[in-house]
């Protein structure tokens, strides 16, 4: 296993192409037919996951390289090294995201749409489950996603793992080379060089990245304060959310027109981010650590997936979709976008978790 890690990490910029010829590969896969969607999201699953656990080994090799990992890392890593049932649950919630596509495609194909909507509610109450589990476990907020991101180019990693130096690493550590005295020939009197001054914002960029931070002083652990009645009700929202929602579309599958799991979904999702807010900020604004800043930030992204969910998506999104995509399939070049636009809308129209946000 250990050979097999190694071999990962100093191959990252190889897993990086890899998984971007993949990810173009299962652009053009969906309505193709059953079998080739399925192959397709398999192996784009597969990668997915991979990709998870190649992430958690470089974060791995760059903490025993004393190398300075993000604030979300640092996270990650203490409640990980603080609780191994934690990182259990962790990576299993990492699984069921990766294969909930194919798990949905699957059982569309063996059950139709019903078998479709039961599978979809079953993943999301699953990922319920596990979220709850880590709520519980690290009694704070879950953070999203509760494992390590790739965070460092690839090819700077395999630098690090081969012991090639980084020449900016180096010339950060060594600082700026103090500049060589001008001396005169004849009368034999020194000037301050002309490099003296080519050297000031080198010096203040170095002393700028050697300058710490509030949270670095900060305790990893801490980077995500203890769970307060806000922060709780909040992250409860949150988790239960795609569960509600996904047994209101079941109830109302057959009438998509209807406005009542949409507005019941949005109304969750905002609820929950403003009680987190309002649990982050209660010390004070200057108090929010980096991570829990994110965190904020991809609630509030999220909200724009309703805009790709039914009734608002089939009667304002999917027109407007629909009507750019035909302008560029009239410009030369750019109708190959224009049929990658076609393709990811069979998948919104067809499945629901292309369209999930969490």
């Amino acid at each position: 296993m250990a050979g097999f890690e190694n071999w990962l990490v100093a191959n990252s910029s190889y897993m990086a192409n890899a998984e971007n010829v993949v990810r173009m590969l299962t652009l053009f896969a969906p309505g193709q037919n059953n079998d080739v969607e399925l192959v397709s999201e398999a192996a784009g699953s597969l990668l997915q996951g991979l990709g998870v656990y190649h992430s958690g080994i470089v974060a791995r090799v760059l903490a025993e390289k004393k190398l300075p990992l993000s604030p979300h890392a640092r996270y990650i890593k203490a409640q990980m090294e603080e609780s191994k049932s934690y990182a259990a649950v962790a990576y299993t919630l990492s699984a069921v995201r990766c294969t909930e596509l194919l798990i949905e495609m699957l059982a569309r194909q063996k059950g139709g749409e019903d078998g479709r909507w039961k599978a979809v509610t079953g993943v999301e109450s699953v990922k319920a489950v596990l979220r709850l589990l880590l709520l519980a476990i690290a009694q704070r907020p879950v953070a999203m996603p509760p494992v390590f991101e790739r965070e460092m180019d690839p090819e700077a990693v395999e630098q690090l793992v081969l012991g090639v130096d980084n020449p900016a690493e180096a010339a950060l550590q060594e600082g700026p080379k103090p500049p060589i005295p001008q001396r005169l020939e004849r009368s034999g009197k020194t000037f301050p060089p002309l490099e003296a001054s080519l050297n000031v914002e080198f010096a203040r960029e170095t002393m700028a990245a050697k300058m710490l931070k509030a949270e670095d002083l900060r305790p990893a652990a801490q980077l995500i304060r203890k769970l307060q009645a806000k922060t709780f009700a909040g992250d409860l929202l949150s988790i239960l959310r795609p569960v509600i929602y996904s047994l209101l579309a079941y109830k109302y599958r057959k009438n998509k027109q209807s406005w009542t799991p949409w507005l019941t979904g949005v109304l969750l999702e905002v609820l929950g981010r403003q009680l987190s807010a309002q649990g982050f900020t209660a010390a004070g604004r200057n108090s929010v650590s980096s991570v829990e800043l994110e965190q904020l930030k991809r609630k509030t992204s999220s909200l724009w997936s309703w805009a790709l969910r039914d009734p608002l998506y089939n009667s304002l999104t999917r027109p407007f979709i629909v009507g750019f995509a035909n302008k560029l399939n009239r410009v030369p070049l750019l109708n190959m976008f224009s049929v990658l636009v076609h393709d990811y809308l069979y998948l919104l129209d067809t499945y629901y978790f292309p369209s999930a946000s969490i």
